[in-house]
């Protein structure tokens, strides 16, 4: 069986099988696979962005030692702002080397039936996001995935996909657990929420009804814990993931106000230069000539 992937972004091969490899980045243009993708985090930190298939606000998240994500066939994603020891666990794969009935652009929706044997279940893999729970189990079966292929034991195509199954189904298994809105981690739900919603309109009013506390409350715990209001993070959040989007992808400056919530790009442009100096046009360009030759 032959083993490989595309490395031409423009226009990337089918998987036949798998790749799985150890790689080290500190910065990768945005860019896609034409299989299902599941990487673990093995050493430091990068900035990650997931450009969604559907074409909503891209997710932009720090990502550490110990996370982990799966993507679906033709996810874009890209990473920047690695830290010098930054390395990831990358495996790509066909979904049919799981099941044979699935087709190498398999839905999650296909993958989840197959690993659930076709039983109804509120139970999801998260794909297309970035996952902490669970992460030392996860890695070690990533290690061992690893180490499976590099020696290829007689049979070790059987117990890749065994592997691989059990990555899928640990999966599952961590992405039930949800916070509770006690009083203790209320801000940080509400950090979490804004972290994950940048893109839509946000209110303190809004989250205060979502959690129950009122809003003079929320905003005096926020600034305590975050040394700024809240309207000031949720411009910062804002104006961090619009500068992860600038570099991973090519879209229009237009375009990425637009997917950080901004009504018009000139409130945006402004914010923006307020904050970094300099034009969005200018920060692209200036950063991608740093990493030019990475």
């Amino acid at each position: 069986m032959k083993v490989f992937h595309s490395q031409n972004r423009a226009n990337p091969t089918p998987l036949a099988t798998f790749d799985i490899k150890k790689i080290h980045y500190l910065y990768r243009v945005s860019h896609y696979h034409l299989g299902l993708e599941l990487t673990f985090v093995v050493s430091g930190e990068a900035q990650h962005v997931i450009c969604p298939r559907d074409g909503s606000a891209p997710i932009s998240e720090r990502i550490r030692a110990g996370n982990y994500f799966a993507l679906q066939y033709g996810t874009r994603h890209g990473y920047t702002d690695g830290s010098s020891d930054f390395s990831v666990i990358n495996l790509l794969v066909n979904p049919s080397c799981i099941d044979s009935a699935l087709k190498t652009d398999a839905s999650a929706e296909e993958i989840e039936k197959v690993i659930l044997l076709g039983q109804n279940s509120s139970l999801h893999i998260p794909f297309d996001r970035n996952c902490i729970n669970g992460g030392k189990e996860i890695g070690m079966l990533f290690e061992r995935l690893l180490e499976l292929v590099s020696n290829r034991p007689d049979g070790y195509l059987s117990i890749f996909r065994a592997y691989t199954l059990e990555i899928l189904v640990s999966m599952l298994k961590y992405s039930t657990a949800s916070p509770q809105g006690t009083k203790t981690n209320v801000v940080k739900l509400v950090k979490d929420y804004v972290d994950i919603h940048y893109s839509e309109v946000v209110s303190l009013t809004e989250l205060s009804e979502k959690f129950h506390y009122t809003p003079p409350y929320i905003s005096k715990r926020f600034r305590e814990e975050f040394g700024m209001t809240f309207g000031q993070y949720v411009q910062k959040v804002r104006l961090t993931h619009a500068c992860d989007i600038l570099l991973v992808t090519d879209y229009s400056i237009d375009r990425i106000s637009e997917l950080v919530s901004y009504s018009t790009p000139i409130p945006f442009r402004r914010a923006f230069k307020k904050r970094y100096g300099m034009t969005p046009g200018e920060y692209r360009k200036a950063h991608k000539e740093k990493f030019s030759g990475i």
